[in-house]
């Protein structure tokens, strides 16, 4: 499957990276992980199932469907499980999907960006959707164009690194050849660092923009009210 990824995102294609279905269900629970319990829960009944302990292995399943279910009846389940769905961001690649280090470590910034970028939104006092969550689509872009040059990155540092020792470099053509590869595997990275770099600095920004956005609200407090209103409805209105 990680191969697959790879394969389709050094030609630019990211749809594998969209959030699927059993993934948005265990997002919206606040269970990424809930397929690995799940196996685990039904592996471990099997196994008490196996050693005859019937009545342990029946309540272990029930207790395991009552607090799903439980979960799947409150009320925010549905509307994070469609604001999800909803949404253009992609699932990050794991550090171990890349062989280079220097990728991995990239790869690590950007998971780290993401999870500031959300406790930044989740600080907002307006509700998701308004304010700092109205940047989603364009960020979720970066990612994709940070996901498509790790894949091309690592592609070509891993080239280089398998390159036979010696041969090349006695010949005019391969000792060229060899640097247009170090030099587009350099511009790889730098792209892939920038946008890292971008990423990482989303939180500062959006907090930025989130108390003049408050600040705002408190200079018009003292305005006409239907002044006011529209004064900020344009402050709420998306901008491209």
């Amino acid at each position: 499957m990680r191969r697959k990824h790879k394969d389709r995102e050094l030609l630019g294609d990211t749809s594998g990276r969209d959030v699927s279905w059993s993934q948005a269900v265990g997002m919206a629970l606040n269970r990424p992980g809930l397929g690995v319990m799940l196996m685990v829960a039904v592996t471990a009944a099997l196994v008490l199932a196996g050693m005859w302990n019937l009545p342990t292995a029946l309540l272990l399943v029930a207790a395991l469907v009552a607090a799903v279910g439980l979960q799947l009846a409150s009320p925010g389940f549905w509307a994070r499980l469609r604001a999800i769905r909803a949404s253009p961001a992609p699932v990050l690649p794991e550090t171990l999907e890349f062989r280079d280090q220097s990728v991995a470590e990239l790869i690590g910034r950007l998971r780290r960006a993401r999870q500031a970028r959300e406790r930044a939104i989740a600080r907002s006092p307006y509700p998701r959707g308004r304010g700092l969550g109205a940047c989603h689509w364009s960020v979720a872009a970066l990612e994709r164009q940070a996901i498509v040059a790790a894949a091309r990155a690592d592609y070509v540092r891993i080239a280089l690194e398998e390159l036979p020792e010696g041969g090349w470099s006695a010949h005019g053509e391969g000792r060229e050849a060899v640097r247009r590869l170090e030099a587009r595997g350099a511009a790889l990275m730098a792209t892939l660092e920038h946008l890292a770099a971008v990423l990482e600095g989303l939180p500062a920004r959006l907090t930025n923009l989130e108390l003049l956005r408050i600040e705002e609200g408190d200079r018009l407090l003292g305005s006409d009210p239907a002044e006011a209103e529209r004064e900020l409805a344009q402050l709420d209105a998306p901008t491209d």
